[in-house]
This record gives structure tokens, sequence and C-alpha cells, in this order.
């Protein structure tokens, strides 16, 4: 079964040496994510195809998602992945949800 991935946005000090090159065509790889919006302790959602989903990078970085501390954004996450992997496992893209995805997922005070 093709399972998806959470990977973690690293705190910096974790990062250890980058090469010179850059990582994946990037030259500063903590630039890079910085830019994008994503903090240490955020989730990156993998489907099976190895990508970055962009309807969850865009959840990720929603304003009530952000405001979660590291721990709750950790559970989310690693509650989430098994539903992913189960609707990827029966065909079922998760873009594929009907209505309007800030109406998905609710956060307290949000």
């Amino acid at each position: 079964m093709a399972e998806w991935h959470v990977m973690w946005v690293p705190d910096p000090d974790r990062l250890g040496a980058l090469p010179p090159e850059g990582v994946l065509g990037v030259q500063d790889l903590p630039a890079a994510v910085a830019r994008i919006g994503l903090r240490p302790g955020d989730p990156v959602f993998v489907p099976p195809d190895g990508t970055v989903d962009p309807g969850l990078l865009e959840f990720v970085l929603s304003s009530g998602f952000q405001r979660l501390d590291r721990e709750a954004k950790r559970n989310y996450a690693t509650d989430i992945r098994p539903l992913l992997t189960f609707l990827s496992s029966r065909g079922v893209p998760f873009g594929d949800r009907p209505g309007d995805p800030d109406n998905v997922v609710c956060f307290p005070g949000s």
C-alpha cells in the first residue's frame, strides 16, 4: 500500500551542514522554507508520489493551524496521515473533498 508521509520542519540548529551546491536545487534551504511561511515543528504532508501536497500546505500555513502549539500540530498531522493513506488506497484523492476546504477543520477560537 502506498503510504502518505509527514515530514517535519526542523529547528535551525538541527539542520546540520548543508552542501554548498544546495539541496534539491535550492541554495539556501532554510531561507526557502521560511519564505514559504513554514516554521520549525510544522508538518509537511507528502503523498505517495513524493510531492508536497499544496492543499495541505495551505492548511498548515492557515492562521488557525499556525496558532496551535507544536504538540497540537504534531497530534493533528499524526492523526490525519492514516486517513490520507486510507483515502489514497481507495483511489480517492484528498483534493476531491466536497465543499469549502476552510470548513473541513475548525480550530478553537478561529
